[in-house]
């Protein structure tokens, strides 16, 4: 049974962000999808990888927050329609460093852009369910920064480790 439209306390802010979240996840699924299959760190890959499951359920939850406030997901395909992540042209990089730093600052603009997203949600947006999805698209955005820096940072020296943990 579904919940009627008028008991229902959500804003034209809310339903707004909870759209456009909507096309970013799914941009941002096929961005890391792109950074899993062209990355030349494996660490960046894993990174992309485990981004991409956390999408796929994003995306779960976002339609079923939609499909509860009785609002098609068909709202937001329009926006998407055509679209490609704003990936950089790798066929002009060897693959390796250089290509790897422009596909993290692609990844980085979309977790950015969910970071500003999610601030304006939670000034502006009214509904409990939005709210809470806003809050953890922040906290995700920011897992995945630190991620995305731990994976192009270069792995300690084995004779560091050694030496740091032996006694005098």
């Amino acid at each position: 049974m579904s919940t009627p439209t008028s008991g229902l306390r959500f804003t034209g802010t809310d339903l707004a962000y909870v759209l456009s979240a909507l096309v970013a996840s799914r941009d941002a699924q096929r961005a890391h999808r792109l950074v899993a299959e062209e990355a030349h760190e494996p660490r960046l890959r894993a990174a992309a990888r485990r981004g991409q499951i956390v999408l796929d359920d994003d995306i779960v939850r976002i339609v079923a927050l939609l499909a509860r406030w009785n609002r098609p997901e068909g709202t937001a395909l329009f926006a998407e329609a055509g679209t490609e992540p704003s990936a950089p042209p790798t066929g002009a990089i060897v693959p390796g460093p250089a290509q790897d730093l422009r596909l993290v600052a692609m990844l980085s603009a979309h977790l950015e852009a969910a970071v500003l997203r999610g601030r304006g949600e939670l000034i502006h947006g009214f509904e409990t369910a939005a709210r809470d999805l806003a809050e953890d698209h922040i906290r995700g955005a920011a897992r995945d920064l630190s991620a995305l820096r731990c994976a192009l940072e270069p792995e300690p020296e084995p004779e560091r480790r050694l030496r740091g943990s032996a006694r005098a």
